[in-house]
């Protein structure tokens, strides 16, 4: 391969391999010579050099050496050179090479040559070299050269070679090449050119676009057709003036994308002719957006055809303003659809036309929305039919206002279904007038909400009829205010049924109307009623009941009555009257009578007491009877009284059997009467019975009258009294009879009352026994000796007045020691001392040291005379006796004494014996005196001693005698048998005390002598 060693313009040196440098002249090349040429040596040519070489060599060059040439050079080819070129030695070129070519150059090609040129080469071509293609080569540019043109290079391109394309190639540029045109080679486009343009419209902008309409276009028929309207962008569409979109023909318009007539402004669809307006199609029609939607004018709007209209969306219906929807056409309203009429806002409906209203179908009704429905206008509702009020759901006619309601015929209201009746609101139900409340049917009614029907004013409920009544359910009958309740009629509530009734609180049925009450079914509604129902009743509904309605309750119901009512009930309505084929039974039923609570039997009346039938009584436990209070028990009247079975009437109570009247009492109910009943007389029940009716009482029944009762009977009630029933009084019965009374008593009736009675006798009555002159009276009349034992103290001395009058010796020597022992001083006083000295030791011994001074000396000297009461007297009851009872003692009581009675007496009583009494004791009573009682002893009474008695001192009593005593001792010799000192015995005189006598003093005594 030969080497470049040295260049010039005129020849090139060359060193082949072996050889020396040889000169070779470029203009000698040929196409089999320059292909010896390598890489390098092409690489190396100049200008000069190259344009040397001959154009008929230009075709031996390789795409190597093609490829190899000079950037620089490839501008100084010739055209001889270029038009040799062959296609694989263009396509050789490199872009750097092909940006180098001049348009002279590019020219110089041929279409073939043109045309196989690559992409990279094409695209390497400069904006200058694209704008120096001739019109000729444009027009023969192929698809393949045309695609490879970058939008900057058609950018290049002039207006005329723009013209020169011909309209294949135009389909064959991209919409980005397109859009590459400038608005002069838009507007150099002729009609062919245009016409053939498609998507590529898509990218043009609004300049470009806008030389396609109106004066921009340079002649008429170059106007774009329907087809190409639908490439146009709709942010060119928007950029439209008015006089160009009113260029377009009505194809054009009806030839519009969706996208494209969104993008139309308020102002351009405005600006629309009548024909464009219609021909914007159904697509195009719901493409449109709000803002130019809702700025069509009424008039505008309503050009619009059925068609279009039917085309708006949901959407676009929501938007459009109440004038727009006032103007369309009733036929436009009919086209509207589900979602369409759905869409109608408050304001839309409220603008349209009675004629449209009227024109809706039932299903375009009923698609409304239910927070629209309200907008349909007062005076529209009246346009309605009823079908089309049938159509609307519950959610629309509880949409509607109160306004509109109001306007709801009759007729209209009727149409509605219960299901619809549910959407009424509260609110709606309450502005209902009468005959739109009558108008709902009874079958219908149901469909009211509990809210609704609680609404319900007075009024309303009060234009109900019993259909509509009877229809309400069990939830609407609960949900009833009571004011509703109590404005409901008889002639309302006559058809309720047994569920209706049941499901009413207990506040609702204290409700009804006492009227009402009384106008119920027996057994429908009566008689089905709950137990809380029943006793909720008050007293003014139970009151109203009828007879057979009290009759038809059944036995839990009248328990559940509440007493207050029960209270109530009269005697038309207790009485019992049973029934026939015909007639149903009246009152109070034996078996519910025997059903009610005993605290419900207590609430009954009198006047429903005294109501009561035998049949109705005799029905009647132990537990109601006993029930029954003092003022029932007083209104039973004598043939029911007459009437009451045993057991009733033992089972009246203590404190109600008062209310008996007694005259109502037969004998043998007298009988029958407990204890305890009786006991619970009163004063005025026991004061009035008869004597005659006291002979049936027995003795546990005697015991149990009551003390003030006893008290108030008169002469003629005790004086029947049997001995039996005497006896059986208890003490406080016994004494509270008035002793007056007492003192009336048959004689043969008082001996017959036994000891421990008569015991119970109080001073006041045993005082007044004497008037009669009967207490001593004996044996068979006077009182028995066991009668006398037996009085208290306190009645034996209420005795004290007449003691001595009338009791007898025996009588009196029946009194016990324990009598004795209580016996006062007054009685004491008042007995004989022939009474007093028949007492037995044991009586006397029973006085106690408190009564002795109460003794007077008659008595105890007729006491001491009697041989069997010697020693009688106690040492402690002579200890007590006084001076003058002490000496009324007979001698030979006092030498009766005992020895320790002699020697227990009191110095102080010893020294109260008068001479007679200590002369009277005895020898043997002597040594028993202590030397206290010899000491004192009074000179009077030492003197009165004999021998006998003072040799019997004891020594131990010497030792108290005085020196006084001992004086008065030797000077007794005006007593017979007296003693002398010196008839002491030598043990004696022993024991005189020392310090009491001299020695002389004890001389003289021995001698007798005065000391």
């Amino acid at each position: 391969m030969s080497q470049l060693t040295v260049q010039s313009s005129q020849a090139i040196a060359i060193r082949y391999p072996g050889e020396g440098p040889r000169m070779l002249y470029p203009s000698s090349l040929t196409s089999q010579t320059i292909q010896s040429l390598t890489k390098a040596t092409i690489a190396a040519l100049t200008t000069a050099n190259f344009v040397n070489i001959p154009y008929l060599a230009i075709p031996g060059l390789t795409t190597t050496q093609i490829s190899a040439i000079p950037d620089n050079v490839i501008a100084a080819m010739t055209n001889g050179q270029i038009s040799c070129l062959g296609t694989s030695q263009l396509q050789a070129l490199r872009p750097a090479q092909i940006s180098k070519l001049t348009g002279v150059q590019l020219n110089t090609l041929d279409d073939s040559q043109l045309n196989a040129l690559k992409g990279p080469q094409i695209q390497a071509l400069s904006s200058q070299q694209i704008a120096s293609l001739g019109t000729t080569r444009i027009a023969s540019l192929n698809q393949n050269f045309l695609n490879f043109l970058k939008p900057v290079q058609v950018a290049a391109l002039q207006s005329s070679q723009v013209q020169a394309l011909r309209p294949e190639q135009i389909t064959m540029l991209t919409p980005l090449q397109v859009q590459a045109f400038n608005t002069s080679d838009i507007s150099a486009l002729n009609g062919n050119q245009i016409q053939v343009l498609g998507r590529q419209l898509s990218l043009l902008n609004n300049s470009q676009v806008s030389v396609l309409f109106g004066s921009g276009v340079a002649q008429k028929d170059t106007i774009l057709d329907p087809r190409q309207v639908k490439f146009i962008t709709a942010n060119v569409v928007a950029s439209l003036s008015s006089d160009q979109l009113n260029s377009m023909t009505a194809d054009q318009v009806a030839a519009m994308g969706s996208s494209q007539v969104r993008a139309l402004t308020a102002t351009q669809l405005n600006g629309l002719e009548e024909y464009e307006l219609t021909a914007i199609s159904s697509v195009g029609i719901a493409a449109l957006s709000a803002t130019a939607l809702t700025g069509l004018s009424a008039s505008q709007f309503g050009l619009l055809t059925g068609d279009q209209i039917t085309a708006l969306t949901a959407a676009q219906i929501k938007l459009l303003t109440p004038a727009q929807i006032a103007a369309m056409q009733p036929d436009e309203i009919e086209g509207m659809g589900a979602e369409e009429m759905g869409a109608l806002s408050f304001q839309q409906v409220k603008a349209m036309q009675a004629e449209q209203v009227q024109a809706l179908s039932t299903s375009q009704v009923a698609w409304i929305n239910p927070n629209a429905i309200a907008g349909i206008g007062p005076d529209n509702i009246e346009h309605l039919a009823t079908s089309q009020i049938r159509a609307m759901s519950s959610a629309q006619i509880a949409g509607i206002s109160t306004a509109q309601l109001s306007r709801f015929s009759p007729d209209q209201i009727g149409a509605l279904s219960s299901t619809q009746l549910a959407g009424l609101s509260s609110n709606l139900v309450a502005v209902l007038s009468i005959d739109q409340i009558q108008a709902i049917a009874g079958n219908k009614i149901g469909g009211l909400t509990t809210a609704a029907v609680a609404i319900l004013s007075a009024d309303q409920i009060g234009a109900l009829d019993s259909s509509q009544v009877s229809n309400f359910t069990k939830v609407q009958m609960k949900a009833m205010r009571l004011v509703q309740i109590s404005a409901l009629t008889a002639d309302q509530t006559g058809d309720l049924s047994s569920a209706q009734i049941q499901v009413l609180s207990t506040a609702q049925v204290a409700a009804i109307r006492p009227d009402v009450i009384k106008a119920m079914r027996l057994y429908g509604q009566i008689r089905v009623m709950t137990n809380p129902q029943v006793a909720a009743l008050t007293t003014a509904q139970v009151h109203a009941l009828r007879p057979e309605q009290i009759a038809a309750l059944r036995l839990d119901q009248l328990a559940a009555l509440s007493t207050q009512a029960i209270a109530t009930l009269d005697g038309d309505q207790i009485r019992f009257q049973p029934g026939g084929a015909d007639v149903k039974d009246r009152g109070l039923q034996p078996a519910q009578l025997f059903a009610l609570r005993t605290s419900q039997i207590q609430a009954l009346s009198t006047l429903a007491i005294s109501a009561l039938t035998d049949t109705q009584l005799g029905a009647m436990d132990a537990a109601r009877i006993t029930a029954l209070s003092a003022v029932q028990v007083s209104a039973l009247t004598k043939g029911q009284i007459d009437g009451l079975k045993t057991y009733q009437l033992q089972a009246i109570e203590a404190d109600d059997i008062k209310g008996i009247k007694e005259e109502n009492l037969n004998e043998s109910q007298i009988a029958k009467l407990s204890s305890t009943q009786v006991a619970a007389f009163t004063v005025d029940q026991i004061s009035g019975f008869r004597p005659d009716q006291f002979a049936n009482f027995g003795a546990d029944q005697m015991r149990a009258l009551s003390t003030d009762g006893v008290a108030a009977l008169s002469a003629a009630q005790v004086t029947a009294f049997t001995p039996e029933q005497l006896n059986s009084l208890t003490k406080s019965q016994m004494q509270s009879i008035n002793p007056r009374v007492v003192a009336q008593i048959e004689l043969a009736k008082l001996v017959q009352i036994d000891a421990k009675q008569f015991n119970n006798l109080t001073s006041d009555q045993l005082q007044l026994l004497h008037t009669d002159g009967w207490i001593g009276e004996t044996p068979d009349f006077g009182l028995f000796m066991e009668q006398i034992s037996s009085l208290s103290s306190q009645s034996l001395n209420a005795l004290q007045p007449f003691v001595a009058t009338y009791l007898t010796d025996d009588q009196f020597s029946a009194i016990t020691t324990t009598q004795i022992q209580n016996l006062n001083n007054a009685f004491l006083t008042a007995i004989t001392p022939k009474k007093f000295s028949a007492w037995s030791s044991a009586q006397v011994q029973a006085l106690g040291t408190n009564q002795i001074p109460a003794l007077k000396e008659d008595q105890i000297a007729a006491f001491s005379l009697n041989q069997r009461n010697s020693n009688v007297f106690t040492t402690a009851q002579l200890n007590v006796l006084n001076i003058d009872q002490l000496q009324a003692l007979n001698l030979s009581y006092i030498s009766a004494l005992s020895n320790s009675t002699i020697s227990q007496i009191n110095p102080s009583r010893i020294a109260m014996l008068n001479v007679e009494q200590i002369g009277a004791l005895t020898p043997a009573q002597m040594p028993r005196m202590q030397s206290a009682q010899l000491n004192a002893l009074t000179t009077q009474q030492i003197t009165a001693l004999n021998l006998g008695q003072v040799q019997a001192l004891s020594t131990q009593a010497l030792a108290g005698i005085t020196k006084p005593q001992i004086i008065a001792l030797s000077q007794s010799v005006d007593y017979p048998n007296s003693a002398q000192p010196s008839s002491f015995t030598l043990a004696q005189y022993d024991s005189l005390v020392p310090s009491r006598f001299t020695r002389q003093d004890m001389e003289r005594m021995g001698q007798n002598q005065p000391i």
